[in-house]
């Protein structure tokens, strides 16, 4: 469960004092873990503590697997979070990259991310990496170190960074005893849980894999629905637009043709010359790589310059998840289609789509919402594409979005 923070600057200055220096131990060889073996052990752990109503297992699915690093910027653990049903964050395991630790460092099942909530407290910050600093105390690296104390982040001077560098010194473990502990939980995972569908890496409500046209086939009340004005319309897939990992400017033009086509008189200037044109135009404000896509934090500046290229005159915010595809609904509610980066998912990997509607289903234990997409793919080698596809919010992975907003609309 999450530790209660003591102040690390403190911590150290009594250490210090106590011992005047560190001692270095040789620390055993390192054997990193899979994704598989993270996910086996994280799993196993959820199963064995998670709350059951009448026997029932309540369903869940993970929602992203970050790496949490430390001082020297070395992977030496995994922040594994997830989802109920509803989409909503439900708890955290953290687990050990190497396989000659403890598999366990720590985990709880809550309704908000600490690590979230750090970052949050420090602004809009681009590039922020998660740490584990010493002994069960966190962190998050920005241009700057911040530790995460209960009364928030704590920026840590160069002293404290030192020393903390100095006391991470591996003492002996047991090393033998910590691999047969990852080997019962591979072993468990494989033999009791792998197989059960109430709690992996799935794209939709059953779990068969399947892109969702009907949303009404997994659910069992009547839908409430919206899509944004002019909305139903035919976009581009991304082969009209070119070739290579697009998916990001191909979004990004498929968003200013909505526009274009709600009003063209005022939109008149996100066009230029050819709709390819304009994607090749995000390829370069996005600093798009063929192979590897585009990074999130690239898409905040893009917008901002083609659409004040233009001369329009917008809103423009940048968002770390969609609160199980909530924060959607309220962008098509008002009227705006957004960009969806959608990370970690069984079916779309990592993918960017424009949402412009959804199917929310209301239950007495929370919301099911599937948000409607134009995911750019488009069948039988087709240019364009009607937004018939959904996604899920309860799926694994993670929903980040922009939410760009034109006066007056």
């Amino acid at each position: 469960m999450r530790k209660i923070y003591l102040s690390l600057s403190a911590i150290m200055i009594a250490l210090m004092i106590a011992i005047g220096m560190s001692v270095r131990v040789k620390a055993a060889e390192n054997e990193s873990a899979t994704t598989d073996e993270v996910i086996a052990v994280a799993v196993n752990m959820i199963m064995n503590t998670r709350q059951f109503e009448d026997g029932v297992k309540e369903p869940f699915s993970i929602r992203n697997i970050d790496n949490i690093y430390d001082l020297t910027g070395e992977v030496v653990s995994y922040y594994v979070t997830l989802n109920n049903l509803s989409g909503n964050f439900c708890g955290y395991v953290i687990v050990s990259a190497n396989k000659t630790d403890n598999p366990i460092m720590e985990f709880a099942n809550s309704t908000t991310s600490f690590f979230e909530e750090a970052i949050d407290s420090i602004g809009n910050a681009q590039d922020v990496s998660k740490l584990y600093i010493s002994d069960g105390i966190y962190g998050v690296r920005t241009d700057v170190i911040y530790e995460i104390t209960n009364a928030g982040c704590v920026q840590m001077d160069e002293n404290t960074l030192i020393s903390v560098n100095n006391l991470n010194d591996e003492s002996e473990k047991d090393v033998a005893k910590n691999k047969d502990m990852w080997n019962e939980q591979i072993n468990r995972y494989n033999s009791v849980y792998k197989e059960d569908n109430i709690a992996l890496l799935s794209d939709d409500p059953r779990g068969d894999g399947n892109i969702i046209y009907y949303p009404d086939n997994y659910e069992t009340v009547d839908a409430r629905t919206n899509i944004v004005p002019g909305g139903d319309i035919p976009y581009f897939c991304i082969r009209a637009l070119g070739t290579g990992g697009i998916c990001a400017p191909a979004a990004a033009t498929n968003l200013c043709y909505y526009w274009y086509r709600r009003d063209v008189s005022h939109f008149s200037e996100l066009y230029r010359g050819s709709w390819q044109n304009v994607c090749s135009i995000f390829m370069d404000y996005m600093e798009t790589n063929l192979e590897s896509g585009t990074q999130d934090n690239n898409l905040y500046n893009a917008y901002n310059w083609y659409f004040n290229e233009a001369g329009i005159q917008f809103s423009l915010n940048y968002y770390t998840g969609t609160h199980g595809g909530m924060d959607i609904v309220n962008e098509v509610d008002a009227g705006y289609p957004a960009h969806l980066a959608m990370h970690n998912l069984n079916l779309y990997k990592n993918h960017s789509v424009v949402a412009v509607g959804y199917n929310m289903y209301e239950y007495d234990a929370g919301d099911s919402i599937y948000v409607r997409i134009v995911d750019g793919w488009g069948e039988n080698n087709a240019v364009t594409q009607y937004p018939n596809r959904y996604m899920w919010g309860g799926c694994q992975g993670t929903w980040n979005y922009v939410s760009l907003r034109p006066y007056g609309y």
